[in-house]
């Protein structure tokens, strides 16, 4: 895996998200978009399949070692139905995902190896991708929640006749500024 990680990676961006209600129609929205996925945490619905060397930062940026079909700078309208959770309306997702720019690994490994290195040159965009993979390589065993987090699927405790529980996971992320290549914090969330 380390030859395709150094090499040139795709990065996508998803842009402009809203979630309208729809008629029965189809499709058609009948009044003002209700979010705006620029000003919520947004996650692609489970609809959406990503190739498996497709990797999603929980956020807005999605990194690929192969262009994704379809998807250029100009951009890819899609529209995906989501469940309503008061039950009230027919949701549509509606996002943009555009390719923003190419990045590589190269550019982190040369910055670690560099002995003369310095905070003001580290490759931020090199480091958010192997973030994002490094969170991503254990998906199946994990519940990944947001840009960072990754959580055992079973509680480890149940609390007050299942008043709350408590979930075991960690945080990792890249930090080669400290010259830490790898930070992991353990983290036990009650939920």
């Amino acid at each position: 895996m380390c030859g395709p990680i150094l090499g040139v990676w795709f990065v996508y961006c998803l842009f402009t998200s809203t979630c309208l209600p729809c008629d029965v129609s189809g499709f058609t929205p009948f009044r003002s978009p209700v979010i705006n996925a620029n000003h919520f945490v947004f996650a692609l619905p489970p609809s959406i399949r990503l190739p498996d060397d497709t990797f999603y930062d929980g956020g807005r940026i999605i990194y690929s070692i192969k262009p994704l079909k379809d998807v250029t700078e100009q951009g890819l309208t899609k529209e995906e139905p989501i469940p309503d959770q008061l039950e009230r309306d027919d949701l549509v997702l509606k996002y943009v995902i555009k390719q923003v720019g190419r990045v590589s690994a190269r550019t982190l490994l040369d910055y670690v190896s560099d002995r003369n290195a310095c905070t003001f040159q580290i490759p931020q965009d090199s480091i958010n991708m192997v973030d994002c993979i490094l969170k991503n390589v254990n998906k199946s065993n994990y519940v990944l929640l947001g840009r960072t987090a990754a959580y055992i699927k079973e509680p480890q405790k149940t609390v007050g006749h299942k008043l709350f529980w408590i979930y075991r996971g960690f945080l990792a992320s890249c930090r080669p500024q400290w010259k830490v290549r790898l930070n992991i914090d353990m983290v036990s969330p009650l939920l």
